[in-house]
């Protein structure tokens, strides 16, 4: 999926090709582009064998298809018992007018937070592929009412769990939008581990802008929360007590706020 002009296959992801601009000397002068570790190559003496070993895909023997992170472009001595990256010498790959807006896919870049990568980013799911600018861009505005969206379903819990009637009923509806709480904060979770930073920045901005909105009539300026998103246990304000029955309704409401919370911090269902 790479174009083998500016970029090629390494580390499971298209890298740019190191000094591009004198590849076509590097050539001329017997020498190759691989995947390899360099400290591995310093250590063995120049073995280029033994330094790209570690870098193919232990299955298939693909170059550059190991998830390693040592892994890099090196130019070096040509070694015909190994294959080298193929790179290609087109007028038209040099010019931004007919430049991919990215190549292949991925689910997570491997060099940590970027900006924007030269692999595409996989959102959620493989037939979501931002294979274009206008869809990458198209993602971020929906990651950032996504984010907004989470905060008015945590809303919703504290405000609509409280007011239905019954121990069962509550307990149910709460339930239902914990369920689809979890649903959209795991979600968010995995955008974020795109290592993408205009998606996570869609993130914090959707859900800072949602709790903004959703909280502005809150008599209390602090609202309970929890560290993450999947994690807002707290249900809003409790029942006016004003007989035995409220203050039986109340104390099982508290109950049932103190077990959601225990089994989300601690992994319980």
């Amino acid at each position: 999926y790479c174009n083998n002009s500016t970029n090629f296959y390494c580390w499971m992801s298209c890298l740019a090709i190191p000094d591009y601009e004198n590849a076509e000397e590097f050539i001329k002068e017997g020498k190759s582009l691989y995947c390899l570790q360099p400290a591995v190559l310093a250590s063995s003496g120049n073995d280029v064998k033994e330094a790209v070993e570690p870098c193919n895909d232990e299955q298939t023997g693909r170059p550059g298809g190991a998830m390693n992170s040592n892994c890099m472009g090196t130019w070096a001595t040509t070694d015909h018992r190994v294959s080298a990256q193929k790179v290609e010498f087109n007028a038209t790959n040099t010019g931004s007018a007919d430049q991919p807006y990215c190549y292949g896919a991925t689910s997570m870049f491997m060099e940590g937070f970027q900006w924007q990568g030269s692999t595409c980013v996989v959102y959620l799911f493989p037939a979501w592929t931002l294979t274009t600018h206008a869809a990458f861009v198209g993602a971020c505005f929906g990651t950032f009412f996504f984010g907004f969206a989470l905060e008015a379903v945590i809303k919703g819990r504290r405000s609509v769990a409280v007011m239905v009637q019954g121990k069962i009923k509550r307990l149910a509806v709460s339930t239902l939008f914990y369920g689809l709480q979890l649903t959209m904060g795991y979600m968010l979770m995995l955008v974020v581990m795109t290592y993408s930073v205009p998606l996570f920045l869609c993130i914090i901005l959707g859900l800072m802008t949602g709790h903004f909105m959703f909280n502005i009539n809150t008599k209390n300026l602090v609202v309970a929360e929890g560290s993450t998103p999947c994690c807002q246990n707290d249900l809003g304000k409790k029942k006016t007590i004003s007989s035995c029955d409220d203050m039986e309704e109340s104390l099982e409401l508290d109950i049932v706020e103190e077990e959601s919370s225990l089994k989300s911090c601690f992994g319980g269902s």
